[in-house]
């Protein structure tokens, strides 16, 4: 009797252990599913984090040239204002040396006409007149050109503003 009640509970113990046994293998299977399903979940993330980061790469290398353009474009712009301006400079020495020829021929004309004698007087004033002429012809023509090329600056100016604000943007 004694050996069949110790029997009976090795059986009874045999069966709760089986019991925790399995309860525990089937906790145990679905921690893995649950594990395994957030693996996958997150390598599925890692996977469009990995394509999105690719995209942002390449549109950053995109902007990057683009920006790599613009700056080009501008350093070619502020070298062409660095050329008009030193043209204009040019000009408006050339407008101020011919001033200062027409102001010496005037008072060398001067000193001519009251040096000389009536008849001469009459030569030279014709002279002078014509010479005069084409001095200020010339200096029309400069100023002319003077306009036109800080017109030049000024729309280039604009133009690498803009270009400028574009690239920001």
């Amino acid at each position: 009797e004694r050996v069949a009640a110790e029997y009976g509970y090795i059986v009874k113990s045999y069966a709760e252990l089986k019991g925790s046994v399995e309860s525990n293998a089937t906790d145990w299977e679905n921690k893995l599913d649950s594990s395994q399903k957030r693996i996958a979940s997150l390598e599925q993330k890692l996977e469009e984090t990995t394509t999105d980061l690719q995209k942002y790469q390449v549109e950053s290398q995109n902007w990057r040239e683009e920006c790599t353009n613009k700056a080009d474009q501008l350093d070619t712009f502020t070298a062409r204002v660095t050329t008009m301006q030193s043209t204009i400079e040019d000009l408006q020495l050339n407008i101020a040396s011919t001033q200062t020829n027409i102001d010496k021929i005037k008072l060398t004309a001067k000193q001519e006409e009251y040096s000389r004698s009536r008849g001469n007087l009459q030569k030279l004033s014709e002279e002078y007149e014509l010479l005069l002429r084409k001095k200020s012809k010339k200096i029309g023509e400069l100023r002319k050109a003077l306009r036109v090329a800080q017109s030049e600056k000024r729309q280039i100016e604009r133009h690498s503003e803009k270009e400028k604000g574009e690239a920001l943007a």
